[in-house]
């Protein structure tokens, strides 16, 4: 496994996804800023691709000129809502069409023999933004009931928590 690390990031609330001719829109949950995608322009199907398929020949994907700025994780259901399928074969590739529009799965690639390009991550996130609200709540609430034992407090980490971050690095 790898080395867990931390970065800085923003969190964005408010932003909205439509689909390329601005008819349907999805409010996203807040979202988190990164320096750079995972992910290049050549991961994405395109038409010459899967033309190449039979059960995939009155899908049209847009080409569109432009940089890779945001992912649409499985936090966002309605972006990933079948509304139509395109299937074939066993192996072969499918797509989904979505409120946003189509989405092409399973499309491998044969690789020339001389690449040694892998792009391999896995991320995971923990917020603790919500954490932070219900121990506000909670002091707010034993403050009002118990005035002369005011907890505002630091938080300190136990003796447990100290060996547990020592013995963990």
């Amino acid at each position: 496994m790898g080395t867990p690390h931390r970065m800085s990031t923003y969190a964005l609330n408010g932003l909205q996804v439509c689909d390329i001719d601005t008819n349907s829109v999805i409010d996203l949950p807040t979202v988190y800023t990164k320096d750079k995608m995972p992910v290049a322009k050549t991961h994405i199907p395109t038409n010459e691709e899967i033309v190449k398929w039979p059960h995939l020949n009155n899908i049209v994907l847009p080409y569109i000129n432009g940089t890779i700025g945001l992912m649409i994780g499985n936090n966002v259901p309605d972006a990933y809502t079948p509304y139509d399928i395109a299937t074939g074969p066993a192996g072969s590739p499918h797509a989904t069409r979505s409120r946003l529009g189509w989405i092409v799965w399973n499309l491998i690639r044969k690789n020339s023999i001389t690449e040694t390009n892998a792009v391999v991550n896995r991320a995971q996130l923990t917020a603790i933004h919500e954490n932070n609200k219900l121990d506000s709540l909670v002091r707010k609430s034993i403050n009002l009931d118990f005035p002369e034992l005011l907890i505002d407090d630091k938080k300190e980490n136990s003796i447990e928590d100290n060996y547990f971050f020592e013995t963990s690095e």
